[in-house]
């Protein structure tokens, strides 16, 4: 056999394990494959985290359930968040919350970038899609929309009853700080 088919033999084995596998283009450095269902978990794990951090910022603020989403918060995690809402409530975004243009609504989406596995740790990149939409104002006229697209790094541990578990999240990327996001000290 030649070498070009010997490549192309090898190349072609490697498709077919891959899609009998399941993996998805997760770098995976490890025995702990990250299928398309994992990454979906993931996604769907950061979603919520968004979404209660955006949350926060609405007038009236919505409720921060931190047992709300497909995996556990850690402890130290879930403490971190608490705190992270109760600052960005407290805020309810610029202007104060007491004006007519506060936050009413908002939709937020997260969508996998990259993860990459080391032992029993998944890292993964996501990317948010956040619009948030302020109240009309008084007298009539249009509510203002703020979009924005934010990078995050979401820290996913594996435990020994083979359940995930975020361990932390972090925005990436300098400024400007989204608005449901505070700056970093």
């Amino acid at each position: 056999m030649t070498r070009t088919r010997s490549l192309r033999a090898f190349v072609a084995l490697g498709v077919v394990a891959t899609a009998l596998t399941g993996c998805s283009a997760a770098d995976t450095s490890s025995d702990t494959p990250v299928t398309e269902d994992t990454e979906e978990l993931f996604a769907r794990s950061a979603e919520a985290v968004i979404e209660r951090r955006t949350g926060a910022l609405l007038d009236p603020p919505a409720p921060a359930d931190g047992s709300r989403g497909p995996v556990r918060l850690s402890p130290v995690l879930l403490a971190e968040e608490k705190v992270l809402f109760g600052k960005l409530a407290r805020s309810g975004g610029e202007p104060a919350r007491d004006v007519e243009d506060a936050y009413a609504a908002a939709r937020s989406t997260v969508a996998v970038d990259r993860v990459t596995v080391a032992g029993d740790t998944a890292t993964a990149r996501m990317v948010e899609e956040t619009a948030l939409t302020r109240r009309p104002p008084p007298g009539g006229g249009e509510a203002v929309t703020t979009e924005f697209v934010a990078e995050h790094r979401f820290v996913f541990r594996l435990g020994r009853d083979r359940s995930w578990t975020l361990v932390a999240a972090e925005p990436l990327g300098g400024p400007p700080v989204p608005d449901n996001q505070l700056p970093r000290d």
